[in-house]
């Protein structure tokens, strides 16, 4: 097990990678960005269907105080997590159902459109390019809009030729794929910049 952020693993499997982790976000909970908390508020309503892919501890969380019936839905590889989900959700005074996968391109068990929102933050990097179309897809079937919030960092590998055996961040082209995908992105905002090589934004799409 590896509470480190930095832990590189030999060969990076996303399923037992996120199950060996013990601390998937940082070792400090680093709070909410501002600039995310006001792209989140600007395009989602009050009384929304929300899913979170990707949850970690729940430092969304207190993103979701409006969301229908005090209740949101999870959806993750890993599943270690749940007593602290669940304590993370109840300190907002919501209820979170958590769902998850056993492998990374499984189909979500939710119906078309269940949701109004699925939001992915620091996420999708983590998901290899093998993985990342069914994972956009399915993000965009069940919900009628997903909201990201990544960035662009030059060192990350871009096509498989750059990735190795340990590679476990990749960067993708958010633009190029909902471009392929058929995904139309309905807002996108660059952020402040945390360091000089990276580009934090937030991006929102839809399978209109």
């Amino acid at each position: 097990m590896s509470d480190k952020k930095s832990f590189v693993p030999e060969k990076y499997e996303p399923v037992e990678y996120w199950n060996t982790r013990t601390q998937p976000n940082t070792v400090a909970n680093p709070g909410l960005n501002p600039a995310h908390i006001d792209f989140f508020n600007k395009h989602i309503p009050a009384g929304s269907r929300i899913l979170e892919m990707g949850p970690g501890i729940g430092r969304l969380f207190p993103l979701y105080a409006a969301a229908r019936d005090a209740t949101f839905t999870t959806i993750d590889v890993a599943d270690q997590h749940r007593a602290t989900l669940n304590a993370a959700a109840a300190a907002q005074g919501l209820t979170v159902r958590q769902h998850h996968i056993r492998n990374a391109d499984d189909p979500y068990p939710f119906d078309d459109r269940t949701f109004d929102v699925t939001v992915s933050s620091f996420v999708l990097l983590h998901v290899p390019f093998e993985y990342i179309r069914q994972t956009m897809l399915e993000m965009a079937r069940v919900s009628a809009r997903v909201i990201v919030f990544d960035a662009n960092v030059d060192s990350r590998a871009k096509t498989e030729a750059e990735r190795k055996p340990s590679t476990h961040v990749f960067g993708h082209n958010h633009e190029a794929l909902c471009k392929e995908l058929g995904l139309t992105i309905l807002d996108t905002a660059l952020l402040k910049k945390a360091n000089p090589e990276t580009q934090p934004f937030a991006m929102i799409y839809g399978k209109i």
